[in-house]
């Protein structure tokens, strides 16, 4: 009974968060603004160093440089933390901050010296060891690769030879003699590849262009000759190839090709941005209201438009759910904003301008009026609660509404065993319940039930909850019980999503947070223990935290709880016409959670195994297993 209440608390304190927490959540077509949104204001004598890259900020941590013209540190670089705590002092050059560790160069003899990230110094071999666990954490960062992997494995690979570029097959026969300067990204059997072109009058102005590029295959054949185009911009891990086209005499024009050479976006666009998780962009024509805005289409692989927005002067790739945008509102004066993955405008900055991607939950802003830098937190992702340690018992987790991404390679595939009774990777304290105290527990809640639907209080209202939706009686339950609470005082958002790093937390609570036996990769993040030690008892390899759980996912570890009872057949699939959708280390728990009712589809034969968990079908979930 107490392992079984435990759950039902760990939801409830995590759900409670929401509001206890103070997360503002955006209101069905409110734009927020400056007033809405938590923005840490460096003090005026920094300015943000590479506010436009991923490097400048991370992990809670800022580059800055002393703006004072007439300060003799004018220029120098060090890192402060979003209190403005100094990190690492002002007698560097030059800092690089990646990967967990800080390194601090300077010119000629001067001092140097490498940090993690609460500016403890460390020798070579720590920092090559944090490196490693951060890489292993978040994964290798390439500039401009997004973060979705669309990679294809490669059939030829690339090797060096007096300073030049060939390739050799899989078994490590030469099939292409070195001759090229520089190979720029391999997929599959073809590689992207260029040459410098000696020009004596190369100046630095014209420098980066000083190439000329082609589009080879495993034969050596120019699938794209060279200088067919000015110049080629793609990475392994995108289906399209950015081409650009040099009219000497009329600006440059740009288009998309594909690996195999064709041509997919004719190259007659004024401008265009390079692929970026499956996604290119281009204008489709100018917007009536103002020449300096035009309409934009992000295009998938195929040349498709899947999203059209603007009209705006300027526009960005998705960072964490978020692109930027500017829009001319007259001849002289532009306006900033982030939109989301629907192509609705979801944040407006009235006095910033400026605006970066998010990286790590924060975005670099400046205001107009006083020309201060600032970091802006993302409104509609996890923030650990102020003044705790990383330990944190709640968590949140607001969304900006349906993804277009999919985790197509879900990495706990092989926590479960489809055929017996444990895990494949140790036992969860859960899954040791005997089905005698479960069928206990079972009927003690039956009866608690039954008090509960005699009892005449109604359970909270909530503005976003009426009587007539089909997750009334659900919420009903789960908030009078106080197993979920609202987000806010007035809403219980249904629709909102539940990420994995929740989830490990509730289990992490769940056993009353065990001391964590494991390297602890990344102490910054509040759902850090519990990450290690899903990893550790291998519940989950502790991957992509901010990823929305699945409904398989949530009944696999309803499904353990239960014991991991054994099934027989999966006759009570067959009314699903996506059961075979069902993952194959979701089987099992699929088959149990039909059969006993605590899963029933979203109607018309549909489960959706792979679609992503919203508050509303957990607290339907939790109603349903607490009554069967």
């Amino acid at each position: 009974m107490k392992k079984f209440i435990s759950l039902f608390l760990a939801l409830a304190l995590v759900f409670t968060s929401f509001a206890t927490l103070g997360i503002e959540v955006q209101a069905k077509d409110k734009i927020l603004t400056e007033d809405d949104l938590d923005i840490i204001w460096v003090d005026k004598k920094y300015v943000i160093h590479n506010w436009y890259e991923q490097t400048g900020v991370k992990d809670g941590l800022i580059i800055v440089r002393i703006a004072d013209i007439g300060s003799p540190y004018y220029g120098k670089p060090l890192v402060i933390n979003t209190n403005g705590d100094q990190i690492i002092s002002l007698k560097y050059d030059y800092i690089i901050m990646e990967y967990g560790v800080i390194d601090a160069l300077s010119n000629g003899d001067g001092p140097y010296g490498s940090f993690d990230y609460k500016g403890n110094s460390i020798d070579d071999e720590k920092a090559e060891q944090i490196r490693r666990d951060y890489i292993a954490k978040h994964g290798e960062y390439e500039e401009g690769v997004g973060e979705n992997d669309n990679s294809i494995s490669p059939s030829i690979f690339e090797f060096t030879e007096n300073d030049k570029v060939g390739f050799k097959d899989e078994d490590g026969q030469v099939i292409i003699s070195p001759k090229y300067d520089e190979c720029i990204g391999i997929r599959g059997d073809t590689a992207l590849v260029r040459n410098k072109i000696e020009n004596p009058n190369q100046t630095q102005e014209n420098m980066e262009n000083d190439y000329e590029y082609a589009l080879i295959n495993k034969d050596g054949q120019e699938l794209i000759p060279f200088r067919k185009y000015w110049s080629m911009d793609g990475n392994r891990r995108e289906p399209l190839i950015k081409v650009e086209v040099n009219h000497v005499l009329s600006p440059f024009t740009y288009g998309f090709i594909n690996w195999q050479g064709e041509v997919v976006v004719e190259p007659n666009n004024f401008w265009a941005k390079a692929m970026k998780d499956g996604l290119a962009i281009i204008p489709t024509g100018n917007s009536e209201e103002n020449w300096h805005n035009w309409n934009i289409s992000y295009i998938n692989e195929k040349g498709e438009s899947v999203l059209d927005v603007g009209p705006y002067s300027q526009i960005d790739h998705f960072y964490e759910g978020l692109a930027t945008a500017g829009k001319f509102v007259d001849d002289e004066n532009e306006v900033y904003m982030y939109i989301n993955k629907e192509g609705k405008e979801v944040i407006g900055l009235k006095d910033c301008r400026l605006i970066g991607d998010f990286h790590n939950n924060y975005a670099v802003v400046q205001r107009k009026s006083d020309e201060v830098y600032g970091l802006l937190r993302n409104p509609f992702v996890e923030k650990k609660p102020d003044n705790t340690d990383t330990n944190a018992e709640d968590a949140t987790n607001v969304t900006t509404g349906p993804s277009t991404e999919v985790d197509t390679n879900d990495s706990d595939s092989g926590s479960s065993s489809s055929s017996s009774n444990t895990s494949s990777g140790g036992d969860i304290s859960p899954a040791n319940t005997s089905s005698d105290k479960n069928k206990e527990v079972k009927e003690e809640k039956k009866e608690e039930i039954k008090k509960e639907e005699k009892a005449s209080e109604e359970a909270k209202s909530f503005s976003d909850v009426s009587s007539d939706d089909w997750f009334y009686k659900s919420i009903n339950f789960v908030s009078k019980n106080a197993y979920m609470n609202g987000i806010s005082s007035t809403d219980f958002a249904p629709d909102l999503f539940t990420s994995r790093a929740m989830m490990w937390q509730i289990f992490y609570n769940m056993l009353d947070r065990p001391e964590v036996d494991a390297d602890i990769l990344n102490p910054y993040e509040w759902y850090a223990k519990a990450q290690a030690w899903a990893k550790a008892t291998k519940l989950s390899d502790g991957s992509n935290p901010n990823h929305d759980i699945t409904r398989e996912q949530v009944v696999l570890m309803l499904y353990r709880h239960e014991g991991s009872p054994a099934v027989t057949g999966s006759s009570s699939l067959a009314e699903f016409t996506d059961s075979e959708e069902i993952s194959s280390w979701a089987l099992d728990a699929m088959i149990w959670a039909v059969e006993n009712g605590v899963i029933n589809g979203k109607g018309d034969g549909i489960l959706d195994p792979m679609g992503k968990a919203a508050r509303a079908e957990i607290a339907t979930l939790i109603m349903n297993y607490s009554n069967k």
